[in-house]
């Protein structure tokens, strides 16, 4: 398991349901244990998991056909930065009122370039949504209730918020 997952699984329970919003090939969590479903826009990348994982096909505007309060906790996990930033901000919230008892996020805190992951995530292929294009800041996810850490010192924000 790498450190995110390490970082992750002290925040949830055996007993919580978790949507992974944004999952990619969720490395983060492809270790742990628990009952997680996958969202993800990109066929392959939930092709790659949907033998370990339930998965579902939408992109982050359509968040909003999930219920009020429907999950225990949800992650959104290396995504913001792919997201233009209003949908970025509102994805802040979505995550929150998706929620039930926990949201955790994290994204880098600069902008870092990853065109070589563009070309070939994951040794997936070419995708075109793995380009940064922006940068959620501290007050973003402070204003809305968040508490953030940097736990690797890489200039990230880990965040958490308890509904």
């Amino acid at each position: 398991m790498n450190w995110l997952g390490e970082l992750i699984q002290k925040e949830i329970n055996h007993e919580d349901s978790i949507i992974d919003l944004g999952c990619g090939i969720m490395s983060a969590t492809d270790e742990l244990n628990y009952n997680i479903i996958g969202v993800d826009i990109w066929d392959k990348y939930l092709n790659h998991i949907k033998d370990r994982f339930p998965v579902i096909k939408i992109s982050m505007e359509e968040t909003d056909r999930f219920m009020d309060k429907s999950y225990d906790v949800v992650f959104c996990l290396d995504v913001l930065e792919h997201l233009e930033y209003n949908l970025a901000l509102k994805i802040l919230d979505e995550c929150k009122r998706i929620a039930r008892r926990k949201v955790i996020i994290y994204t880098p805190s600069i902008h870092k370039d990853n065109s070589s992951a563009e070309l070939d995530a994951w040794e997936l292929g070419e995708c075109s949504y793995q380009k940064h294009i922006s940068v959620v800041n501290m007050e973003d996810f402070t204003s809305r209730g968040y508490k953030v850490k940097d736990p690797m010192k890489d200039n990230s924000h880990y965040a958490v918020c308890e509904i």
